[in-house]
């Protein structure tokens, strides 16, 4: 029973939403101006249907009225009925002129075969002028309204002339339900007029919140190009002279130590221009990394490392920077407590962050100390700080030192120059690595500033031999043979020769194409050191295919380390999709590429 119940609930619905379609005005897409006339027509139309039934009852129910009138009614209703269904084809601007035209003729023929302009039906002339100002606006009211006036006047001559038939008034109930239809009608006239009013306005204001939120979109967009063209002109202002002063060193000190042959003069010489490498290197990789960052694809590394040989290298950075600044400085680097020396983390960024802590610090003191103290604050944390004697941080504006390209003020740039990179970098850093950085009044209440960089580890088992990064002389890869892949003279001439003096017996190739040729016909390959960007065949493509003759012949895969300029997350993805073991980013840090042959190498044949 209830089955049935709901099934003919489901068909009365289902006509209900059809009727309820039929009834709907049609909408048009991309054409707002064309669908809501349609909707004005649709309701118009409506409204019409419903007037004339109620006249039509009123005539055929007992009131005396012409024969031609009721006549009129039946055509009028079959044709409000067609034009509905034309309106549905689209042709709503024929449609709604035909519609007023017809409306207007068959109110004078109404009020004339009526017999006087004081019927009822004289007064829908302002339906008639309502109907063509929601269509066309003020043209269309200012049209009807002349057009009725015209015709009502018209009709008062007509009739002082005697020419209208004398109506035949006699009092009905059916009168009084005529008159109560139409006053329904007017009702819904104005209730249809008023929500629709509320839904114009609600429409325009939806439209001004978009327009706004438009404008709104505009002025931020304008607001960052404005920021990043000043972004770029502090970038290469700071920049400018960071950049010219160890190329200075370079080129000048090159040409002295060609016109020089004294071997104690030159190796003075190379020395400072090592020195000046280095700095033009690290101002360099501030720069990428600042880009790198904020675009997101700066990768975080988990590999072991030891942090005895992280802070040797720290002292001899910073022995080099007090050196070239020509201040009395004692820089020192202790540790407090405990602290582990074999770690997992990433040992270039947290060397990096330590680097330019250090730089800051020895850049504003101008005579004392810097001293660097290495500490747990957390059995899982590391604490790297350094304390110096410079010219402090105002508590005001600690957090803007911390922002790209931000110092104290101008003045403090022209004195102590850098470009404004260091501290914007290693923040960005600490976060990645989920640690923090910040700077606080030294401990003892001395001038000067003391820099924290907290980031946390794993420690790495004893036995792990990843954890030792073997120096030069250390290892013994005597008997090795690499293919070195590298389009590049310059880069191919330097890597040769470092790999020569690890022992390494080094095959060139310039290109992918040439690549494979030689690993085919080198059967016994130890290693394989690849470039990315060449001519031909680039290094992806290269290991992808040596990848796929090893799998094809059964062949042992054969370590491949990627060297390459291109230093995003997803260009080192790229090149472990291709087959590579690791990708080190140039410039290379030679240290790095000795542990990673070491690993990829010695440890994998004393396995096997």
């Amino acid at each position: 029973m209830q089955g049935k119940t709901s099934q003919k609930r489901m068909r009365l619905q289902k006509r209900g939403s059809g009727w309820m379609r039929w009834m709907a005005a049609p909408v048009f897409p991309g054409d707002s101006l064309k669908s809501r006339r349609a909707e004005l027509m649709n309701t118009l139309f409506l409204i019409s249907f419903a007037y004339i039934i109620i006249v039509l009852i009123g005539n055929l129910w007992g009131q005396n009225v012409p024969q031609s009138m009721i006549l009129l009614n039946l055509a009028l209703l079959a044709i409000f009925f067609a034009f509905r269904l034309i309106l549905k084809s689209g042709y709503v601007d024929f449609i709604s002129i035909l519609l007023l035209c017809i409306t207007f003729l068959y109110l004078i023929f109404a009020s004339w075969s009526l017999g006087t302009i004081r019927t009822p039906t004289t007064a829908i002339f302002t339906l008639f002028v309502i109907g063509a100002g929601f269509l066309y606006g003020p043209r269309g009211i200012l049209v009807s309204s002349v057009l009725s006036s015209l015709a009502v006047g018209a009709l008062v001559l007509a009739e002082n002339a005697g020419w209208l038939p004398v109506p035949d008034y006699s009092v009905s109930i059916t009168q009084w339900i005529t008159y109560t239809g139409l006053f329904a009608i007017s009702g819904a006239t104005v209730y249809w007029a008023n929500g629709h009013m509320r839904k114009s306005l609600k429409g325009a204001e939806l439209e001004l919140r978009r327009r706004q939120k438009i404008e709104q979109q505009l002025v931020q967009a304008k607001e960052k190009a404005e920021q990043d063209d000043r972004y770029k002109s502090r970038l290469l202002s700071n920049v400018s002279h960071e950049l010219r002063t160890p190329l200075n060193a370079l080129v000048g000190y090159t040409e002295l130590l060609m016109l020089n042959d004294d071997q104690e003069v030159r190796q003075k010489y190379l020395k400072i221009i090592h020195d000046s490498g280095i700095m033009l290197s690290t101002l360099i990789n501030d720069i990428l990394d600042l880009s790198i960052i904020q675009t997101g694809q700066l990768s975080i590394e988990k590999i072991p490392f030891s942090l005895n040989e992280a802070s040797d290298k720290l002292q001899s950075y910073g022995d080099m920077l007090v050196q070239q600044c020509g201040k009395e400085i004692q820089f020192t680097i202790r540790q407090s407590g405990t602290v582990v020396q074999n770690i997992t983390g990433d040992p270039v960024r947290i060397m990096q962050a330590m680097i330019n802590l250090v730089s800051n610090a020895i850049k504003f003191t101008y005579a004392g100390a810097v001293e660097c103290v290495f500490s747990m604050p957390a059995a899982d944390k590391i604490e790297f700080r350094v304390n110096d004697l410079g010219i402090g941080v105002p508590e005001a504006q600690r957090e803007r030192i911390f922002r790209p390209f931000e110092q104290l003020d101008q003045s403090t740039t022209r004195r102590y120059g850098g470009a404004g990179l260091g501290l914007a970098i290693t923040k960005e850093i600490a976060e990645l690595l989920g640690g923090t950085v910040g700077v606080e009044d030294r401990p003892d209440n001395r001038q000067g500033s003391s820099f924290y960089f907290i980031f946390p580890f794993e420690p790495v088992a004893e036995q792990d031999p990843g954890a030792i990064q073997h120096p030069y002389n250390a290892l013994d890869f005597s008997n090795k043979k690499a293919l070195l892949v590298d389009d590049n003279d310059v880069n191919l001439m330097l890597t040769t020769r470092l790999l020569e003096r690890l022992g390494i017996f080094v095959i060139p190739a310039k290109n992918g194409i040439e690549a494979i040729a030689k690993f085919t016909n080198t059967p016994d390959l130890d290693l394989i050191l690849m470039d990315i960007q060449m001519p031909g065949m680039d290094g992806n493509q290269a290991t992808q295919r040596i990848r796929e003759i090893e799998s094809l012949e059964n062949k042992k895969p054969i370590p491949i380390i990627t060297l390459s300029a291109d230093a995003l997350k997803a260009d080192k993805e790229r090149s472990r999709l291709a087959g590579s073991n690791a990708h080190l980013s140039k410039p290379l840090d030679y240290q790095r590429l000795i542990t990673a042959i070491h690993r990829f190498v010695i440890e994998r044949d004393s396995v096997n």
